[in-house]
């Protein structure tokens, strides 16, 4: 892995290494970040320290004769070392483009990396891309990334915006996944409609089995989506 350059670059190359399941890098860049964070605050302490120390009797930026050292006389350079890099920056280009690391290695299945990225770097699960997406959008655009899923829900990632995507795709299996937590009824009605204009009579039926889902206005929007896509025989079963 080179060494990038600018914090941007630095950015693509974590995203970068997430999405492809590099885990050894993952780890080295944002250690590497962390190390620079520890030297950056050990050199500022050191600088008041030492300021401190010439003149006592001085305090605040406003007396005289208190002059303090750059950094780089106590051997630390800013553009010696790693440029800054956190576990919830953006890539600028690319695939990912607008996307954290969490985001890139959800889509691409890369459980590993997902559990470290939120169990030791404490990645934001809330967060959403420049998109406007959070990760369970992005996990869900692969089929069955059920570990992926499971672990992005259990530590309160928001699962409505995956509804609508595994029901276009007919992915029952993840589907079931995100029924296990609570969304709103706005968010099932859509996806019963996306379901049956798709053909997928699986997704449908787990979603017109829900306790107490009874909506007459969009079973019938849905039988009529299903009809005009030529699907009606796919989903009659769940009518």
């Amino acid at each position: 892995m080179s060494i990038p350059q600018t914090d941007e670059e630095a950015a693509n190359q974590l995203v970068y290494a997430a999405a492809h399941g590099n885990f050894t890098d993952v780890q080295e860049m944002l250690r590497n970040a962390e190390e620079e964070a520890d030297a950056h605050a050990d050199a500022h302490h050191e600088i008041q320290s030492s300021s401190s120390s010439a003149n006592p009797a001085k305090s605040g930026n406003g007396g005289s004769g208190v002059t303090q050292r750059p950094s780089s006389a106590l051997g630390y350079r800013r553009d010696h070392l790693h440029p800054r890099v956190t576990v919830d920056v953006f890539a600028s280009v690319g695939e990912f483009a607008g996307c954290t690391a969490l985001m890139a290695a959800a889509q691409n299945g890369r459980t590993k990396i997902v559990e470290w990225l939120i169990d030791t770097r404490k990645a934001d699960v809330q967060i959403k891309s420049k998109a406007g997406f959070g990760p369970v959008h992005y996990a869900c655009k692969r089929n069955n990334n059920l570990e992926v899923l499971k672990k992005l829900l259990g530590n309160r990632a928001d699962p409505s915006p995956g509804f609508d995507l595994v029901c276009a795709r007919g992915d029952d299996r993840s589907l079931d996944q995100l029924l296990n937590w609570q969304t709103s009824i706005s968010v099932i009605d859509a996806c019963v409609k996306t379901a049956a204009k798709n053909g997928h009579g699986k997704c449908l039926l787990q979603l017109l089995k829900l306790q107490g889902y009874n909506t007459p206005i969009v079973l019938s929007e849905a039988l009529h989506l299903a009809c005009v896509s030529g699907k009606s025989a796919s989903v009659s079963s769940g009518f």
